[in-house]
């Protein structure tokens, strides 16, 4: 039983928790032991959090994915996971991450509640409302990098914020066409809506987020928070990053696993990496 709980838990998407750290490194806060344990118990909690959805999401889900060539072995789907259990552990594990959430911090309570609604009422409803579905996926990243200014007391850059928005929605849209090409009919949702229209709104949001960034880098408030507009070195990375996702979502079809990506795409990988050592330097060191 404990194998096909990991995987109902489904740890490779646990990556998208990383988004807690914004706040602590453009705050220049790592050196701060209390702020990383801070938020390093934010990034547990959302770990609980979204394992206790994406198990909700499998109990839902479990009709569809039976009749998915892949996702009928997750594990509620081929019934490694009884649903008694599934339903035993989606509970427990909100309600651990909703516990712990308060006594770390009552904001921080809030924000997993508001995280935990949303999550809920799509799977009930909102996934198979058109662009709200695409919405409430992408308010996960930004609940987490809220939650991850909230915890230590700093105020994250508006346009940092709305940076995150945005490269949530090249994300989720990214994906969506994915199951649009490949006809991944089990997501209702993706049945309504064409690789046309999803092509265009990604190019829409790959330019509004890049024009965003940059206002950022280049931004008086950046300059005068850093003291200086080095960051305008990690502009490259970021370039290459949305061309690269976009390459992989358009010309290889990889988009529907945003999380593999990261894990297994070596140039993606290594962009991410460069551009988090650049980040570092040029806040830290520079």
């Amino acid at each position: 039983m404990i194998i096909p709980l990991i995987k109902s838990m489904r740890p490779a998407q646990w990556t998208k928790n990383v988004f807690v750290f914004a706040g602590i490194v453009f705050a220049r806060r790592l050196t701060d032991s209390s702020s990383v344990l801070r938020v390093l118990a934010t990034f547990g909690i959302f770990i609980l959090v979204s394992s206790a959805v994406y198990i909700y999401n499998d109990i839902k889900d479990r009709e569809d994915d039976r009749a998915h060539p892949v996702k009928k072995h997750r594990p509620v789907a081929s019934g490694e996971l009884s649903l008694s259990f599934a339903y035993i552990f989606a509970s427990l594990f909100g309600a651990m991450g909703i516990y712990l959430s308060f006594l770390l911090d009552p904001r921080i309570a809030i924000i997993i509640l508001i995280y935990l609604l949303i999550n809920i009422l799509y799977s009930i409803y909102l996934r198979r409302v058109v662009i709200l579905d695409i919405l409430c996926v992408a308010s996960g990243f930004v609940l987490r990098t809220a939650a991850g200014a909230v915890v230590i007391d700093v105020e994250i850059s508006s346009w940092l914020l709305v940076s995150v928005t945005l490269l949530s929605l090249f994300i989720v849209l990214g994906k969506r066409r994915s199951e649009i090409v490949k006809q991944n009919v089990s997501r209702r949702t993706a049945s309504l809506y064409t690789a046309d229209f999803l092509d265009d709104a990604i190019l829409i949001i790959l330019s509004a987020t890049l024009v965003v960034y940059m206002l950022y880098v280049f931004s008086a408030r950046t300059e005068a928070q850093f003291g200086h507009m080095r960051m305008a070195a990690t502009v490259p990375f970021v370039l290459y990053g949305f061309f690269r996702y976009l390459f992989l979502v358009k010309r290889e079809g990889k988009g529907e696993s945003p999380e593999r990506l990261l894990l297994t795409d070596k140039p993606f990988l290594l962009n991410i990496l460069f551009w988090g050592l650049t980040v570092i330097v040029v806040v830290y060191l520079a």
